[in-house]
C-alpha cells in the first residue's frame, strides 16, 4: 500500500474535500489515503482540493512507482543429492521487490535457522529435508520458496577375499563392498607389498610367503572417501614351471626341457613328462629333452612329487614345424660362357630366416639366398646350396648347369668377286650359345637383310663389307665380316 498526504493553504477554510486521482484508473478522497496498485509500473498521482467558498486547486503530479511483487525464484541446492556430513551450498534467486533483500533459512532438519542469500550447511543424518527459505525486502515484504534435499548415509566399504589358505603366486581375488554415498564409488588398493590397483573387484598373487594387510579406498562422486582392509597370510606351497628351449623347433630336432620346483619338501623325488604327442617319461632329474617326428602344436606337462608325496604341475606349450628343404633353381640354363646366370634357394619349413652358402662347381662361392655367377668357360657345372635356419639346422640341394661356349658366326659366299647385278648367295654359320640363333645383316650399300641364308645383288661397283648379327636365345650378339670388290659387268661393243 502506498501512504498520500495533500497540504492546501490559502483559499477559505476549512476545506471541503480532497479528490485523488491514483493514475491507474482509480480515484479516492480524503486528506490523506492509502492507495494499493495492482500492476507494477510509474504512476502520475494528483489531488483536487476544494474550499468553503467552492474554489477548487489542483496538485502538480506527484510520481510513484511501483515494483514487481517480491519473489523466491528458485532455490538451488549443490550438491543434490548429497551425503551425511558433506557441506552443501545453499542459494536463494530473488526479483522484484525493493532492495536491499534478506534472505532466512529454516534447513528442515532441526537446526538453527541461518541468514544470507548464499550459505553453506552440512546436514548430520541422512533424510530427506525441505529446506524453506525467506525472503524479506526493504518494505518488509517477504516471500518464501523451498526444495527437497535428499541426503544419503555417510558411504561406507567392507573389504573381503574368498580364496582359502592362499600360496605364494596365486590369484587371490578381493572384493570390496561399498553401501551409501552419492553415485557409483571407484576403489583403490594397496596390497601391502607395494603393488598397487583399481576396481571393486580385482586379483592379485603375492610373491612372497608372509602376512600382509591389503587396504581398500572407495571413493564416491562428491570424492568423499570411505577404507577397509583385509589380513592375509600367504604360505609357500609346492609350486612347479616348466621352460622348453627351443620352443618352437621343427621335426627330428631335440627340444630341451627343464622344470623349476619350489616350495613343498625337498627333495624332489620324481618327475613325470607327458609329451603331447603319445609318449611319456618319468626322471628323478629336472631336465630331459624330446625330439618329436610330426609336426604341429603339443602341450607337453610335468608333474613334480615332494618327499611328502604332494604333487604339482606345469605345462607348455611347443610347435613343432616341418624340417628345413631347400631348392636350388638357376635361370637361364642352359647359358653360355660369359652370361650371368641368377640362382635362387627357395627354402620350406625350418625355423626362422635360412642363410645361404653356395659352390658353382667353378670354384666360385655366394654366401647369399639369391646369387649371380658367370661361368668362364664352357661344360657341365653342378652348383650345390646349403640352408642353415635359426636352429642350425641345414639342408642341401644342388642343380646341373649346362655351359655352352660363347656365341659365334662365320660367314662364306657363293663367290669372293661378284660383278654388278650379279646375285651373291652369303651363308653365316653360327656356333656355341644356346638354341637357334637367328641372323641380321648390312650389306654396306645402306641395305640389309635377314636369315643365316640369303642373297644380295650390288647395283653399282665398288667396295663393300657386309656384316652378320647373329643372335641366340639368350639375346646375345656375335658378329662377323667379309668385303666385297664388285666389278662391273662385262659389256661388249660392236
Amino acid at each position: 500500500a502506498v501512504n498520500l498526504t495533500a497540504t492546501a493553504s490559502g483559499g477559505t477554510q476549512p476545506y471541503v474535500s480532497f479528490i485523488w486521482d491514483f493514475g491507474d484508473g482509480s480515484t479516492g478522497s480524503g486528506n490523506s489515503v492509502t492507495h494499493v496498485y495492482a500492476a507494477y509500473g510509474t504512476y502520475s498521482v494528483t489531488v483536487t482540493v476544494k474550499d468553503s467558498v467552492r474554489i477548487t486547486a489542483t496538485s502538480s503530479p506527484h510520481s510513484v512507482a511501483v515494483a514487481t511483487r517480491l519473489q523466491v525464484s528458485s532455490v538451488h541446492a549443490v550438491p543434490n543429492p548429497s551425503e551425511a556430513g558433506y557441506s552443501i551450498s545453499l542459494s536463494a534467486t530473488t526479483s522484484g521487490g525493493v532492495s536491499p533483500v534478506s534472505c532466512n533459512w529454516n534447513f528442515g532438519d532441526g537446526s538453527p535457522p541461518a541468514s544470507g542469500c548464499f550459505i553453506t550447511h552440512v546436514y548430520a543424518n541422512a533424510a530427506n529435508d525441505t529446506v524453506t527459505v525467506t525472503a524479506t525486502d526493504n518494505l518488509g515484504v517477504t516471500a518464501t520458496n523451498s526444495t527437497t534435499i535428499t541426503v544419503s548415509p555417510k558411504l561406507t566399504v567392507a573389504a573381503t577375499t574368498t580364496t582359502p589358505n592362499p600360496v605364494v603366486g596365486q590369484s587371490l581375488t578381493f572384493t570390496a563392498t561399498t553401501n551409501n554415498g552419492v553415485g557409483v564409488a571407484m576403489c583403490s588398493w594397496s596390497f601391502g607389498d607395494g603393488a598397487m590397483s583399481t576396481g571393486c573387484t580385482t586379483t592379485h598373487a603375492y610373491a612372497t610367503p608372509g602376512t600382509f594387510t591389503a587396504k581398500v579406498t572407495a571413493t564416491d562422486t562428491l570424492t568423499v572417501t570411505a577404507t577397509a582392509s583385509v589380513t592375509v597370510n600367504i604360505v609357500s606351497t609346492l609350486g612347479e614351471s616348466l621352460n622348453a628351449n627351443p620352443i618352437t623347433t621343427e621335426s627330428t630336432v631335440s627340444i630341451s626341457f627343464n622344470a623349476a620346483a619350489a616350495g613343498g619338501t625337498a627333495p624332489y623325488t620324481s618327475y613325470s613328462w607327458t609329451f603331447g604327442d603319445g609318449t611319456t617319461a618319468t626322471t628323478t632329474a629336472a631336465t630331459t629333452s624330446h625330439t618329436y617326428n610330426s609336426t604341429g602344436a603339443f602341450n607337453v606337462t610335468v608333474t613334480v612329487a615332494d618327499s611328502a608325496g604332494k604333487t604339482a604341475s606345469s605345462s607348455v606349450s611347443v610347435t613343432v614345424n616341418a624340417r628345413l628343404t631347400v631348392t636350388a633353381v638357376a635361370t637361364p640354363n642352359p647359358v653360355e660362357v660369359s652370361v650371368a646366370v641368377g640362382f635362387t634357394a627357395p627354402t620350406t619349413g625350418g625355423l626362422g630366416t635360412a642363410t645361404c652358402k653356395w659352390t658353382f662347381g667353378d670354384s666360385g662361392t655366394a654366401n647369399t639366398c639369391s646369387a649371380s655367377h658367370t661361368y668362364s668357360s664352357a661344360g657341365t657345372f653342378t652348383a650345390i646350396v646349403t640352408a642353415t635356419d635359426a636352429l642350425g639346422v641345414t639342408a642341401t640341394n644342388n642343380t646341373t648347369i649346362t655351359v655352352s661356349p660363347k656365341l659365334t658366326v662365320t660367314v662364306t659366299t657363293s663367290t669372293s668377286n661378284p660383278v654388278v647385278g650379279q646375285s651373291l648367295t652369303l651363308t653365316a654359320t653360327p656356333s656355341g650359345g644356346v638354341g637357334t640363333a637367328t641372323c641380321t645383316w648390312n650389306f654396306g650399300d645402306t641395305t640389309t637383310g635377314s636369315g643365316c641364308l640369303t642373297t644380295h645383288t650390288y647395283t653399282t661397283s665398288g667396295t663393300f663389307t657386309a656384316t652378320v648379327t647373329a643372335t641366340d636365345i639368350l639375346t646375345v650378339d656375335a658378329t662377323t665380316s667379309v668385303t666385297f670388290n664388285v666389278g662391273s659387268a662385262l659389256a661388249v661393243i660392236l
